[in-house]
Parts: structure tokens; C-alpha cells; sequence
């Protein structure tokens, strides 16, 4: 396969009350796993869920977050799988596991034990938070997102996803209001058409190549393609805050024990450090240092 860029196209047919989405992630996985050692399985499953949030959240026009989380409360594997893009298409994922349970061999198994997965939308400037639950699907990821568009969202869709040699890519098909029986049937003969594509041509073709095997008739309208990047904006002052929450005294009952407060984040794995004067910096209000963001 030629090198592959991390992208997100969005589509539509311009002979069926169609619109879609292409999403292709390759460098940013990579990039997302450097920071973890994940069974194959568990692999597959956060590439999955980082390719159907990405796919949302280029469709939604706000400026904010998407978060989607798969969690579990019992003796299961997986305990947390957790997906966050910002409406610049800049995602991290995260799996929490428990060695101590029998890994699953495929991601619906890996699913099954999971209570419930969550899909919210956080805006900026303290809008208020949207959420819903997405109903959890033995058949896998792509078909939990179908379900959640047909069913809280009232929007006709069929996705797939595939995950091969460490690329994830996705095509998401979404049926636009209908007023007439020709429309219907448009939208019923681009569903058969896009029942034909095979996993093969998901995983290799780009995406310009890809629609019009499967759409040159309906005459597809293909938009520029945006970029996506794994980016986690963890920082020092982030987590100087995450302390002040847990309060002063268990702060330096921390301290008293180790020597001094360790914290990773969960997602990329950075480590930080606070010592008695930076416990003291924060607790008497003084400035915490924070650096500027990178973006991995």
C-alpha cells in the first residue's frame, strides 16, 4: 500500500438523497499506540471506535468534543474504552484492561460485558453537554453506530469498518430526507451498491477511487479532505487542577508516603512529578506552569 495519510472525506450523491463519510487512520494510530502495548483485539476495537467518532464528529458543526465510552462494571476484560475527537478532527483513545480476566478473541466478545456505551458532545464556552446511549450490538462497532443513527437520530445509515496491517478505515452511508418514492428508491439501489463493497477495497483503495467503483452512476460529489491527528492536550496545569481537586491534605499525605506525586495520564502516558514546593505553589495560589500543547 502506498504511504497513507490520515484523512476524513465527506461525500454526496448528487442522483440519491445520499451523504457519507470516508475516514482513514494510519499515522495517528501508530501514534496513539506508541504509548500503550494493546492485545490484538483490543487493538482493532479502539481503532474502530477512534474511526466512528471521527466519522461523527466531522458530521456535526460545533465547536467542542466527542467523547464515546465503553464501559464495564463486572469481572470483565475490558473495563473502559474511551474515544475523544475535538471538532478539528485532533482524537486520542484510551483502553483500560484486567489481565487478571481471559482476553476475548474478537471485539464483539470483547464488547459483550460492556454495560453501556455513551456518545456525549461537549461544546466550548460551558454549553451544556449532550449525551445519549448507544445501544451495544453483538454484531460489532460499525453496527452499534447504524443502530444509534436509525434509532435516536431518526437517520437510515450503514457502515463499515475495516482494520488491517495497522490501518482503520471506515465508510459511513447516510440516507437524507426523502420526498417521493424515486428518491426512496435512489437511496435503496446506493444501500445495495455500497452491500457490494468487499474488505479489500475498504482497506486499499483511497477514497476518490473507492466511491466511484461503487457510485459513478449516482455522480458522487466528493468534498477536500480534512486532516486527522492523534493529539492529547494533557499538561501540567491539567493535572495541578486534578489535584486541587482531590484537596491539600490528601496531596501531602501522598507526598509524606512517596516522596512525591507521581501521575501518568491515561491516554499517551506522560509522566509528571509534583514536589513540596510545587505542592506549596499550589496549594498558596500561586501560578502553575503550563507548557504550550504539542500535537503528537
Amino acid at each position: 500500500m502506498a504511504t497513507v495519510l490520515d484523512e476524513c472525506h465527506r461525500f454526496y450523491l448528487e442522483r440519491a438523497p445520499v451523504r457519507g463519510t470516508w475516514v482513514r487512520l494510519s499515522n495517528s494510530i501508530s501514534d496513539m499506540f506508541s504509548h500503550h502495548s494493546y492485545p490484538e483485539v483490543v487493538a482493532q476495537a479502539l481503532a474502530e471506535l477512534s474511526c466512528t467518532a471521527v466519522a461523527l464528529a466531522d458530521a456535526l458543526k460545533f465547536e467542542g468534543d466527542l467523547i464515546m465510552q465503553a464501559q464495564s462494571d463486572g469481572d470483565s476484560f475490558l473495563k473502559l474504552l474511551a474515544v475523544e475527537v475535538s471538532d478539528q478532527l485532533l482524537y486520542r483513545g484510551v483502553a483500560k484492561l484486567d489481565e487478571e480476566q481471559l482476553c476475548p478473541a474478537r471485539v464483539p466478545a470483547l464488547l459483550a460485558d460492556c454495560q453501556r456505551l455513551v456518545l456525549t458532545i461537549a461544546p466550548k464556552h460551558d454549553a451544556q453537554q449532550y449525551q445519549s446511549i448507544v445501544a451495544l450490538n453483538t454484531d460489532g462497532i460499525a453496527a452499534m453506530l447504524e443502530g444509534y443513527l436509525k434509532d435516536s437520530q431518526q437517520v437510515p445509515s450503514a457502515m463499515r469498518i475495516t482494520w488491517q496491517a495497522n490501518v482503520a478505515t471506515a465508510l459511513l452511508l447516510q440516507k437524507l430526507p426523502t420526498h417521493s418514492a424515486e428518491e426512496d428508491e435512489a437511496w435503496r439501489r446506493s444501500l445495495s451498491l455500497f452491500n457490494t463493497l468487499s474488505t479489500e477495497e475498504l482497506a486499499e483503495l483511497p477514497a476518490q477511487d473507492l466511491l466511484y467503483r461503487l457510485f459513478h452512476e449516482e455522480q458522487v460529489r466528493l468534498h477536500p479532505a480534512r486532516s486527522v491527528g492523534f493529539y492529547c492536550p494533557c499538561s501540567n496545569a491539567r493535572v495541578a487542577k486534578a489535584l486541587r481537586l482531590i484537596g491539600e491534605a490528601e496531596c501531602r499525605d501522598i507526598l509524606a508516603e512517596r516522596g512525591q506525586i507521581d501521575v501518568h495520564c491515561d491516554y499517551c502516558n506522560k509522566p509528571y512529578q509534583f514536589a513540596e514546593a510545587d505542592l506549596y505553589a499550589l496549594f498558596s495560589g500561586q501560578a502553575v506552569y503550563e507548557p504550550a500543547p504539542t500535537r503528537h
